[in-house]
């Protein structure tokens, strides 16, 4: 379980929230927080229905395959979640930003469902071998299929969804089965160590995550005296955009060869 959980928050960490200020910059705050909940809510929700009716006496004997059927079942229910999600999350971007034209909508969706994060980091990898890769830029993406060490857009699909699905998946199973039948067979006062231990690493997370500055050094923040630095720490910071402009395709995403505007809130064809 604690590995799962390691896994799973890295993936998280650089699926979901690392350049999050990109997206917030590009689509507003309500949209990106409204679909990374309801991607949260469906995962939780579509694992739970399926554990609980595996669990089920009844329903293990209305299945000759009981585990299939409610993994099934658990699946559909969090995929509609889901999709309900992301909808109204475009109908929010849609209703806040007011996009004008077809390309403008697609690459507002990107913003909200893309893996821009893992994007950043393709950039890093991949642009050892060629300085001018690029994201979302077709002959670049094509060099990444072709070539073994490259990081291929695949990569941003497993990192940012299907890893941290099955992990998580997997941390759900392996929490019931040590809840119902008790680890190794020792009672509940042996395994509280190891709980609390557990809950104090997730605890710990999910303070850094609200209050990252707690992993900066106090004298950036510009105050001397300990109260003011103090303060600062504690201050909550919300993800901030790269000072690179987005709106120039020679910097990140990199222009789709065509001879019409693609993209005038990432990319300009050329």
């Amino acid at each position: 379980a604690v590995v799962s959980t390691q896994s799973t928050g890295e993936c998280v960490s650089v699926g979901w929230f690392y350049k999050m200020g990109n997206q917030f910059k590009k689509v507003g705050i309500l949209p990106v927080i409204l679909f990374n909940l309801s991607y949260l809510g469906a995962l939780c929700l579509g694992v739970i229905i399926g554990l609980s009716l595996n669990s089920s006496d009844s329903f293990r004997d209305s299945y000759s395959d009981p585990s299939a059927a409610a993994g099934g079942i658990g699946f559909v229910v969090g995929f509609v979640v889901f999709l309900i999600g992301t909808v109204l999350s475009v109908i929010l971007f849609i209703v806040t930003k007011n996009p004008s034209g077809s390309s403008e909508m697609m690459w507002g969706v990107w913003g909200i469902v893309g893996w821009h994060g893992v994007d950043r980091l393709r950039m890093m990898i991949n642009g050892v071998d060629n300085s001018e890769w690029r994201p979302m830029n077709w002959k670049c993406e094509l060099q990444a299929l072709l070539k073994p060490h490259f990081s291929s857009i695949f990569f941003g699909f497993f990192i940012k969804y299907l890893i941290p699905t099955i992990l998580w998946t997997l941390f759900f199973t392996t929490f019931r089965d040590d809840v119902t039948s008790k680890y190794s067979g020792y009672p509940i006062a042996y395994q509280i160590v190891g709980y609390l231990i557990f809950a104090t690493m997730l605890l710990l997370v999910v303070i850094v995550a609200i209050f990252p500055r707690l992993m900066v050094d106090p004298k950036q923040s510009g105050e001397e005296s300990f109260q003011g630095q103090l303060l600062w720490i504690l201050d909550p910071v919300l993800p901030e955009a790269d000072e690179i402009d987005y709106d120039n395709e020679s910097e990140i995403y990199g222009a789709m060869e065509d001879t019409v505007k693609v993209n005038p809130m990432i990319s300009t064809a050329i």
